[in-house]
């Protein structure tokens, strides 16, 4: 699946997904957007809904959406 309609969204910075090397169904996905504006509209994007949609069943946990700001 390619993830490359977020990376060409409106405001974002940045995109990476990280696997864990001993256990590769657990990942990480690391997004930075411009403001939350940017990042809701991501938030709300059908294919944000879909992807999160196709990653629930290879997810080794439940989905932790965390927000950080940068210091």
């Amino acid at each position: 699946m390619s993830m490359s309609p977020s990376r060409k969204e409106e405001g974002a910075l940045r995109f990476e997904v990280f696997a864990q090397i001993s256990r590769p169904n657990h990942f990480s996905v690391v997004e930075v957007w411009r403001d939350q504006s940017a990042y809701d509209a991501h938030i709300t994007a059908a294919h944000t809904r879909a992807f999160r949609e196709l990653l629930t069943p290879m997810s080794g946990a439940l989905y932790d959406e965390r927000l950080y700001r940068a210091l």
